[in-house]
């Protein structure tokens, strides 16, 4: 990660789903009923990227469906065509969201230093088949 001190703190992508600056993410939406969360970019192992499908978390409008991803508030998840997941340092957790524009996501993340991978990539690094999904009961 490269935490560039031009964009710390700024602001370089927001929609009604992320806010993202240069030293933290926050989701918007996170906690039931009604709650943000911000966590700092320095926490963040990797991001990975997927296609949603039925098994994968299309339809997963807030919670989690397996106790290890938790996704924030998507009424339109079901309409977006690509989600993300992000591991984070140290922690068992992950967080699964969309974003309004996954390309301009990518881009940002990009510029503060993170490659944004297809999930198989961690399935592999993990030793899971391809076939595992990641959002179990979605």
């Amino acid at each position: 990660m490269g935490d560039s001190e031009s964009t710390a703190g700024e602001t370089v992508y927001s929609d009604n789903l992320v806010e993202i600056r240069g030293d933290s993410i926050t989701f918007r939406d996170y906690y039931f009923p009604r709650g943000d969360k911000t966590m700092p970019l320095a926490e963040i192992e990797g991001v990975y990227w997927w296609v949603p499908a039925w098994w994968s978390g299309k339809y997963r409008y807030w919670g989690s469906g397996d106790f290890r991803t938790w996704c924030p508030k998507d009424y339109r998840r079901h309409r977006r065509d690509k989600m993300f997941l992000i591991t984070k340092k140290d922690r068992w957790t992950r967080i699964g969201f969309t974003v309004e524009d996954p390309n301009r996501a990518v881009e940002v993340l990009g510029e503060l230093g993170f490659s944004v991978l297809p999930l198989a990539d961690l399935k592999k690094a993990e030793g899971r088949a391809e076939t595992d999904d990641t959002t179990r009961g979605s």
